[in-house]
């Protein structure tokens, strides 16, 4: 069945982008994409990877991760750098361009490596902006308990699709921190959701090569799980509690990264003979690796680190 995209979630087709004005890649270097967000102009980048659709899932699933610092005891996850401050350090000293960032819990039943894609943080802002704007994200908390000071909260969760056939994707975080204590960087190493989408199986389904110590099985957050826990932050802080955002392991995109994703969806074509123009739009894994070397050219702070008097809210980011 084909899925129509809400209208605040399409992007412009080939033949609509090559009705635009063309501008030389030479004259638009990639700091400068942002620029081609919302305008009449396109570019055309030279062929970043394969546009092979295997390729494509095989570099997004086992593409270099970066692995932030782990801790393996209560005490030394408390001594440990604040979760901004410890996803910063990492993303900017960071050699090479991994595809993806994680951490990893030391206790309790699920011990899965946690990751997290720069992509999917992009659509989760966009996704939460959108559900904000209409009142679509709902929430509702399961907080009321003395053992939330050592197991986090539960909270209950509808996000709203991006297609027009279906309904809110409903779903459970567990292990949110909620109140400021010594445990919250703790709990937080467990956050996870029962949340199932297609995309979500998409990343859960892969194998990791023969030589790796590490388990296939990891969980990988999608772009709704990721709404759904800015929904959560903003929630709570009109509340005065602050701890989901002190230890939010999502990076933000700015306004900035926006624009570049926005450019990426409408203004920006790659080279591929193969294709019926002999160029095709940026897929998913294109985006990803794209967003890192943005990311590495700008530093984190400046591409997912947003601040309200640079950025504004992201609930206000205008994405059409």
């Amino acid at each position: 069945m084909f899925m129509t995209k809400i209208d605040y979630f399409k992007e412009d087709s080939v033949s609509r982008i090559l009705d635009k004005k063309f501008i030389p890649f030479k004259e638009i270097p990639i700091e400068n994409i942002p620029q081609l967000a919302f305008s009449n102009e396109y570019t055309i980048l030279p062929s970043i990877i394969s546009n092979d659709n295997e390729v494509q899932r095989k570099l997004f699933k086992h593409g270099l991760e970066l692995k932030l610092e782990r801790t393996y005891s209560a005490r030394g996850t408390i001594n440990s750098k604040k979760t901004k401050d410890l996803i910063i350090e990492s993303l900017d000293s960071f050699n090479g361009l991994p595809w993806c960032y994680s951490f990893k819990p030391y206790w309790g039943m699920d011990r899965k490596t946690r990751r997290i894609h720069l992509i999917d943080c992009v659509n989760g802002a966009r996704l939460y902006a959108y559900g904000s704007s209409n009142e679509k994200i709902k929430i509702l908390p399961y907080t009321n308990s003395e053992r939330v000071e050592k197991e986090g909260g539960q909270i209950y969760l509808e996000v709203p699709s991006t297609t027009k056939e279906e309904g809110p994707h409903k779903f459970e975080f567990s292990f949110v921190p909620i109140v400021n204590n010594e445990n919250k960087k703790i709990i937080s190493l467990q956050l996870s959701s029962d949340h199932n989408c297609g995309y979500k199986r998409f990343l859960d389904l892969k194998f990791n090569y023969p030589n790796s110590r590490q388990s296939s099985k990891t969980n990988d957050f999608c772009f709704h799980e990721i709404a759904g826990y800015l929904a959560i932050i903003d929630y709570f802080y009109q509340k005065g509690i602050k701890a989901p955002l002190e230890t939010n392991p999502f990076v933000i995109p700015t306004l900035l990264t926006k624009g570049f994703n926005i450019a990426l969806e409408n203004n920006v074509l790659i080279l591929d003979k193969n294709s019926k123009h002999g160029v095709r739009k940026p897929k998913i894994a294109d985006k990803e690796i794209l967003n890192w070397q943005f990311l590495k050219l700008l530093g984190v702070e400046q591409t997912f680190f947003p601040t309200k008097t640079r950025d504004g809210n992201i609930r206000d980011y205008a994405w059409k």
